[in-house]
């Protein structure tokens, strides 16, 4: 499903909602859709996100160029009604501790216009990350894995320049690379993981068996 974009305003604001997902195929059509409906007196946005159902490291990447576009003096930026699992997608990530995350729009627009004045105007809670195992269903696509990968590196490098400013070149290049190589250590555990758990789930099937056999037998 692509992102699909809707346009108001609240005074002084300017509000996307959004429906749909962000990923790596669609991320660079997204950051089209959005910059296009905005206007060069637009000082402040909120994205209401309660329509999107997936978000991934590309995606993430999309939010944080538009941050950057909405940061500076008489500037200001936050999303708002995120689902559980874009809540946890911006808590893992670190991004919800630089960005405005809002529960509800009307407390979006209170933070951006510098109005919020009550606790309960604060962000909701996120819920507490775990570890992922692979998903057993479904093989592990390493296009995929691989495209992910490059984009966590690369928003990851990009969140630590939005806060504290620009990387030389060749800080940039080794850290891209020191990312990539960890994660892909991180990936082959995994699937070494999955396999272990696989071969196990077999044993232990056919142990159960004997058992019911057994029980049975004579």
């Amino acid at each position: 499903m692509a992102l699909e974009v809707s346009w108001n305003r609240a005074p002084g604001v300017l509000i996307a909602t959004l429906k749909g997902r962000i990923d790596s195929a669609n991320s660079m059509d997204c950051h089209k859709a959005l910059t296009a409906g905005i206007g060069p007196d637009d000082h402040a946005l909120v994205l209401n996100m309660a329509g999107v159902r997936f978000l991934s490291s590309a995606g993430l990447r999309v939010l944080l160029m538009l941050a950057k576009k909405f940061t500076g003096a008489g500037k200001a930026f936050a999303v708002c009604e995120l689902t559980d699992n874009i809540n946890e997608v911006m808590s893992v990530s670190g991004f919800a501790a630089i960005i405005q995350v809002r529960p509800s729009q009307h407390a979006a627009v209170a933070a951006v216009t510098g109005k919020e004045g009550s606790d309960a105007d604060s962000a909701g809670e996120t819920a507490d990350p775990s570890p992922d195992s692979p998903d057993l269903r479904n093989p592990i696509d390493m296009n995929v894995v691989g495209e992910n990968i490059v984009d966590v590196a690369n928003f990851t490098i990009e969140k630590h320049e939005f806060v504290n400013g620009p990387l030389a070149g060749n800080v940039r290049s080794e850290a891209f690379k020191a990312i990539s190589d960890l994660l892909w250590g991180e990936i082959k555990q995994a699937l070494e993981r999955r396999k272990r758990i696989r071969a196990r789930m077999f044993q232990e099937a056919g142990a159960t068996l004997q058992k019911v056999v057994a029980k049975h037998a004579g």
